[in-house]
């Protein structure tokens, strides 16, 4: 038998089809890790949306001094220093805004996903106001959970005041 110094052809299109193959699967597998990344930044995003909005909102209904639900989708917080706080519901945005005497001091906007529903109403004994976000029929409720947030309309007011009872 002879020395060879050189690969037979079948040698070099084997080594070449387990390489590309390989290829192929870290390229799959780095598309996926891509995609996994940029649904849980949404997911994120969204998460602290609703809770930057849930938390507005019971802040702004604990220093109100009485409320007005017109609608389902718009709600107006009255304060005791004349501040009027509204939040109007227009798709999946929500829009809040401060105004005194008339003029806009603040506006702010919360995006939620497209699957989710908001809506306000009132409750008595004690007077609260609620914040109801609820997922669409069409969209599985395991992608965004129903949201209810409930705020005491005055109870900042009344803890200044020392109203508190035990």
């Amino acid at each position: 038998m002879r020395n060879r110094n050189a690969y037979s052809l079948v040698e070099l299109m084997v080594t070449m089809s387990i390489g590309s193959s390989l290829m192929l699967l870290a390229v799959g597998l780095v598309h996926q890790s891509f995609t996994l990344a940029s649904t849980a930044k949404s997911r994120i995003d969204h998460q602290r949306t609703t809770d930057r909005l849930t938390h507005d909102f019971r802040q702004d209904a604990h220093r109100a001094s009485d409320a007005m639900v017109d609608q389902p989708q718009q709600v107006e917080l009255i304060r005791s220093d004349g501040v009027r706080v509204r939040y109007v519901v227009d798709g999946s945005h929500i829009q809040r805004e401060e105004s005194l005497n008339g003029q806009v001091q603040r506006r702010e906007a919360y995006q939620l996903s497209e699957n989710l529903l908001a809506s306000f109403q009132t409750v008595d004994q004690p007077r609260r106001l609620i914040l109801q976000l609820s997922p669409t029929a069409s969209n599985p409720p395991t992608t965004s959970p129903a949201r209810q947030v409930a705020a005491v309309l005055g109870r900042t007011l009344t803890h200044e005041r020392g109203d508190v009872q035990p």
